[in-house]
């Protein structure tokens, strides 16, 4: 009895193609790649539109505690006797990467109000003074 290998040569197949039958080809086709790709590309688009919801909101709340931080500091300089500074760049305890909010637009601030009604905001995301997202000061 022969080997099931030289029975086939003995058919008439040639090596290759009796290789080709031992061993199957491995791989992708490029269809394959194709479609993983596009899959992956799904995946993280909907990853992106799912956290820049959660980005925004963070945004928000960073707005928030840092006109908190900076109007704390300038109440408490308004007890002072040195009074309300004319610009924030004159307050000592802010760093420069504080004096712009999280949208990356200056803080409004009057230097003209008196300490019972200190005006300091952000003009929120808009980035537009007077609209409804402003984030403001207040005393409490």
């Amino acid at each position: 009895m022969m080997h099931p290998n030289l029975e086939a040569v003995a058919d008439g197949q040639t090596r290759r193609q009796l290789a080709r039958r031992m061993h199957p080809q491995q791989g992708m086709t490029l269809i394959e790649i194709l479609v993983v790709l596009a899959i992956i590309g799904m995946v993280m688009g909907g990853l992106v539109f799912a956290y820049g919801a959660l980005f925004a909101d963070s945004q928000e709340d960073v707005a928030r505690a840092q006109v908190t931080t900076i109007g704390n500091i300038l109440q408490t300089r308004c007890n002072s006797p040195r009074g309300l500074p004319e610009s924030l760049e004159n307050l000592s305890a802010l760093k420069k990467s504080q004096l712009k909010d999280p949208w990356k637009q200056e803080w409004h601030y009057d230097s003209s109000a008196d300490c019972d009604e200190i005006v300091f905001c952000s003009n929120g995301k808009d980035k537009k003074q007077g609209s409804g997202d402003d984030i403001c000061f207040a005393e409490e």
